[in-house]
This record gives structure tokens, sequence and C-alpha cells, in this order.
């Protein structure tokens, strides 16, 4: 299938099935040339079919932006693009052209060297180059959104459920002196929260104890639940 062609894939499959073909096809190459399993003529219809997919760079890249979820994956491609690049460098080195060229076997030689260095390395390079500045664009973009996440405007209720969710109330109630004493444990989120003890203690007393008035518990009211829902899977945290 040809680079070029209209695919029904969605954008990660296109991106992958690209660099994933470009690899294979560009490993059968090298392979051809450092094995020197075409002649002149094989080689250069080789090259010719492997340009006639590859020549238009963009397209290899086509939708590498939205897989960037599987980020690992991409860094997989890229390290074995960086491997292939290190590989065509190698025989570019090794390929002595000679000062005169008479023959098939020293125009061969000028033409492998050629190739590799005008046309194979620099496309190599660009889709590495892309690849790079997709990886650190996620990474910039991943550092920026973590930082611009507040969840500091929640009230005293929001506050207490929150804490549920996380699993901190459970555990704190868990603890000594706490699991004898609501009051006390009132009194410690207090200085965590901010929040006044007898506001805490409203709200944390019907959580603890069922069998009184539900009125003031905040995990009965679903819309501050389904609120602080929302707020911590801004931080990719799912509450049970």
């Amino acid at each position: 299938m040809d680079i070029n062609q209209n695919t029904s894939f969605n954008s990660n499959e296109i991106a992958f099935d690209n660099l994933n073909r470009l690899i294979e096809d560009s490993e059968i190459l090298a392979n051809k040339i450092v094995f020197k399993t075409s002649n002149l003529e094989g080689l250069e219809n080789d090259v010719d079919e492997y340009f006639s997919k590859y020549e238009y760079k963009p397209n290899i890249i086509k939708g590498l932006t939205s897989t960037i979820k599987h980020k690992s994956l991409i860094v997989n491609k890229f390290d074995h693009l960086n491997l292939l690049l290190r590989q065509f460098e190698g025989i570019s080195m090794n390929r002595k052209v000679p000062n005169l060229i008479d023959d098939d076997e020293s125009y061969l030689k000028f033409f492998e060297k050629s190739v590799i260095e005008n046309r194979i390395i620099p496309l190599i390079t660009f889709v590495v180059f892309e690849i790079s500045l997709c990886l650190e664009e996620h990474k910039e973009s991943a550092k920026n959104h973590a930082e611009e996440i507040d969840l500091s405007d929640t009230n005293g209720a929001e506050k207490i459920v929150m804490l549920q969710k996380l699993g901190i109330l459970d555990y704190l109630k868990a603890l000594h002196p706490f699991d004898a004493s609501t009051n006390l444990l009132a009194s410690a989120i207090s200085g965590i929260t901010g929040m006044n003890a007898n506001t805490v203690q409203s709200y944390i007393n019907p959580i603890a104890n069922p069998t009184v008035s539900q009125k003031n518990n905040p995990l009965k009211r679903d819309g501050i639940v389904n609120k602080v829902i929302k707020k911590l899977s801004m931080i990719n945290f799912k509450s049970s």
C-alpha cells in the first residue's frame, strides 16, 4: 500500500502504519546495499520505489500528534529510526568512492553514497526531528497542564468529600485516637483544612454514624459529590 493513498484508518493507525513501513522498507534497502543483493539497475529501481512512497515527507508523520497517548510506542519508533540513521551513516562512511568513475562498480559505490547522504539520511533525519518535536511538545504540555491545575476553590462540604474520596478520611478514622473520638478527628481535620472544628464535626459525624440524621452528610448530596469527582478527574484520579 502506497503511503500517499487514502486509507480508512484512524489517525493513530495511520501514524503507526506509516512509521512501521518506513522502518521496514529502510531496513530492507539498507540490507540490499550492505549485502549487494541488487545490481546497479536493480538498486536504482529499489531506490525509485522507496522514494515513490516516502518522497513527500509530511505524509510519513501524518497523525503523529494524536498518537502521543501511545507515547511508549512512539518512543520505540523514535529509537528504532535513530538506529537506522546511524546504520546508514555507517554505510556511507564505509563507501569509498574512487576518484575516477569509469565502470559499473565505481558508479555503484558513488550511487549508493550519494543516495544515502543526499536522500535517505535527510529523510530519516526529518522524521526523527518531527518525532522529537512531538515528544518535547507533549512533555511541555503535560508539565504546563499539571502546573495549571488548582483545586483550592473548594467549600467546606467539598473538602470533606474530597478527603473521603482520596481515602484520607477512612485512613485517619482508623488511627488512634481518632478511632475512638470523632471530636478529635474533627479537630485534626480543622487543622488540615482551616475549617471550624464544629463545622467539620457536623459533616463527619453522620458519615461515621449512619443511624444519626444524615441532613449534613455531604456524601448524600449528589451535586457536591459529582463536583468533587469531576475535580479529581482533572488530576487523573479515579475515585470509587
